[in-house]
C-alpha cells in the first residue's frame, strides 16, 4: 500500500474512533439524488455526490472553495462557507460541534 494512502486510512480510522468523523455508506438512494443533481445543476458526478450526502446526512455546514459548487448546494438549501473566505463561520460551526459532543 502507498504510504500516503496508508497515512490517509490510518488517519481516518482514528478520528471514527475518536468519533469526530463519521464514514457514510452510498446506498442507492444517496446514489439517485446525486444522479438527478447531477442532471438539474450540471456538475460532475462526484460533486453532486457531495451534495446528497451533506443533505442526506442533516450537515450543518457544506465547506467548499469551489463556487459553482457551493451555488448549486445553497439551492439545494444547505448553509455553505467557503473555508479560505469563512473562517469565523467554519469555526463558530466547529465550535458548536464541540459543545455538541462534549468535548
Amino acid at each position: 500500500m502507498n504510504a500516503s494512502i496508508g497515512l490517509f486510512v490510518g488517519e481516518t480510522r482514528k478520528l471514527v474512533a475518536m468519533r469526530k468523523l463519521d464514514v457514510l455508506a452510498v446506498s442507492g438512494r444517496t446514489l439517485n439524488e446525486a444522479r438527478d443533481l447531477t442532471v438539474k445543476h450540471h456538475i460532475y458526478q462526484a460533486d453532486a455526490l457531495q451534495i446528497a450526502t451533506a443533505r442526506q446526512s442533516d450537515a450543518s455546514l457544506f465547506l467548499t472553495a469551489d463556487r459553482r459548487l457551493a451555488g448549486c448546494a445553497q439551492a439545494e438549501g444547505l448553509e455553505v462557507a467557503n473555508p479560505e473566505r469563512d473562517q469565523r463561520k467554519v469555526y463558530d460551526a466547529l465550535s458548536e460541534l464541540r459543545k455538541g459532543s462534549g468535548t
